[in-house]
């Protein structure tokens, strides 16, 4: 269930209309298994488990996935998640939360980084090129602020 003041948080902390959390993901080291210890070690050069974890605009945990060797890719993680399931079979956020904005009809969604694809239910970056409009720009911005929260929450 969508709490509509984390959504009321994020447009008044960092003027991100709809958002209802940040989403990444985090290593946690661990002692090297017996077994299969090759597969928990990470691109940062230690032995981890994968967390992945959805934040609300108050650095409070609202979801969380976790268990995954350190060697895996946060976007297969993600992939295997009930966050993307419950995406993108239309159940994460209950249709009557669509906002009309300008004109447009405006959906809840999640922010994350380049790990992550861009789905209607999960926004990141525009990529960064000289050609971005200010627009384009600003949404950058904000939505960089915004995910901080989730960056912070890992410590």
């Amino acid at each position: 269930t969508v709490s509509y003041s984390v959504v009321d948080g994020f447009e008044k902390k960092w003027g991100l209309l709809q958002c209802a959390g940040a989403i990444d993901g985090s290593q946690v080291p661990i002692s090297a298994l017996a077994h299969n210890h090759t597969d928990y070690y990470n691109r940062k050069g230690f032995y981890s488990i994968v967390i992945q974890a959805v934040i609300d605009y108050r650095y409070r945990f609202i979801d969380v996935y976790c268990g995954w060797p350190g060697s895996v890719h946060d976007a297969r993680i993600f992939a295997h998640s009930s966050i993307y399931a419950k995406g993108m079979d239309g159940t994460l956020f209950p249709s009557s939360t669509v906002r009309t904005i300008q004109g447009e009809k405006v959906p809840l969604y999640l922010v994350g980084d380049s790990a992550y694809p861009l789905m209607s239910w999960l926004m990141k970056l525009f990529p960064h090129s000289a050609g971005l409009s200010i627009e384009q720009r600003n949404y950058n911005y904000r939505q960089s602020r915004a995910r901080i929260v989730v960056e912070n929450s890992f410590g």
